[in-house]
């Protein structure tokens, strides 16, 4: 007797007695392989009470009845158990799992690559075809990972994560233009966080580079502010200095007709940076403490700071101090290419620049005068300071080596 090529199902013998047995055996068959819905397909050890026509696939070690037939179709029938061999390409329900299995000829496997069967695919092509080196692609407008919430047993949290080999390799994303890189940023080539650009997709260039250890951030190839707002010259001393775009401007361009001071400067917020820049041929001076301005709006300088012509100050608001430090001003003084005169008198004010005889220009008290000049690099020519008659209650101290 001899069975079909596939599924081994007997054939009928011309000569046979019994036909019956045969054909009933092929039935039996066909009822067990067509359209194959197994209950489970990762037991070992057969179910103590199944029920007539249970089927399952037999995971390896299987042990008792199942002794042996790893990876069979196991169909319980008359009260006994029937085994059949998978051929290559048999497909699976597994209702166990929901996962629709494959026999590859060694192994049943999930036709989705995600299931308990395999739980890996060697490549997976969404929308698109995967191959290597990129095992999985995505093609699509836009792609979700969701975190798992509490309430479904989750953490709440979604974090990607890419892991390398070794310091030494990378782990990085890439942004592209038509497959051509034009930024890349992650562990690239060692364990600092470094981001790079490229105009061509081959020469990259460092932008930034973050030390894992320290935390400190290095810009390679420098920093570049904007948000530059250039005001018109001033030509009287400023209070609460607030020009067009302040609040929003990273550098601010500054220039004065005279000498001219600035007690104070609005959009302070807690760590912003700023650059003052005098564009101009003029000093413009700092006023240290200055109660003409708001407290909120004032600068700690520890003295005033002379901003010279051409010359920069870096400033930083202090939000708790509610106050403008300098982190970084022009290391010269200003040089005197002419005699000067400063006037003081006892209806001048400290917020005026002192270099003319009248309310609106003279300084109020010497000590103020005589800071002024300290500050200055006399080169060939004289300062006088010229004092107004009348009665000066506060002191003055000059010091000098």
């Amino acid at each position: 007797m001899t069975d079909t090529v596939h599924l081994g199902m007997p054939f009928i013998e011309g000569s046979q007695a019994q036909k019956h047995v045969t054909h009933n055996e092929a039935l039996r068959i066909l009822d067990a392989v067509v359209q194959i819905g197994v209950l489970d397909a990762d037991q070992a050890v057969p179910p103590l009470t199944p029920a007539n026509g249970d089927r399952h696939i037999v995971a390896s070690g299987a042990t008792g009845a199942w002794a042996g037939h790893a990876d069979a179709v196991a169909i319980y029938e008359d009260g006994a158990w029937r085994f059949l061999p998978p051929k290559l390409g048999w497909c699976a329900w597994c209702d166990a799992d929901g996962v629709l299995l494959v026999y590859d000829g060694a192994a049943w496997i999930d036709v989705g690559g995600v299931g308990t069967m395999s739980g890996s695919v060697a490549q997976l092509g969404i929308n698109d075809i995967a191959s290597a080196p990129n095992l999985l692609t995505v093609k699509s407008n836009a792609a979700l990972f969701n975190a798992l919430d509490v309430a479904d047993s989750g953490t709440g949290d979604m974090r990607l994560q890419i892991s390398k080999e070794a310091s030494a390799n990378t782990a990085s994303v890439v942004f592209s233009d038509a497959f051509s890189g034009r930024a890349e940023f992650g562990l690239i080539g060692s364990d600092a966080f470094k981001l790079k650009v490229s105009n061509d997709g081959s020469a990259f260039v460092e932008a930034l580079v973050i030390d894992q250890s320290s935390g400190n951030a290095a810009l390679p190839r420098g920093l570049a502010l904007t948000g530059v707002i250039s005001p018109s010259q001033i030509t009287s001393n400023q209070n609460d200095y607030n020009p067009t775009g302040l609040a929003s401007a990273a550098v601010l361009n500054l220039s004065s007709d005279a000498l001219r001071s600035v007690s104070g400067l609005a959009g302070g917020a807690e760590g912003r940076v700023f650059a003052l820049v005098n564009t101009g041929s003029q000093v413009i001076s700092l006023l240290n403490e200055s109660a003409s301005s708001t407290a909120a709006n004032r600068f700690t300088l520890g003295s005033d700071l002379a901003v010279g012509a051409k010359q920069a100050a870096i400033l930083r608001y202090d939000g708790t101090a509610a106050r403008w430090y300098a982190i970084a001003r022009s290391g010269g003084r200003e040089v005197l290419t002419a005699n000067r005169t400063y006037y003081v008198r006892t209806d001048g004010s400290n917020s005026n620049d002192g270099l003319s005889n009248a309310s609106g220009g003279a300084f109020l008290t010497l000590q103020k005068a005589i800071d002024i000049v300290a500050a200055l690099d006399l080169s060939i020519y004289n300062v006088t300071i010229q004092v107004g008659s009348g009665t000066y209650t506060s002191g003055a101290a000059v010091n000098g080596a």
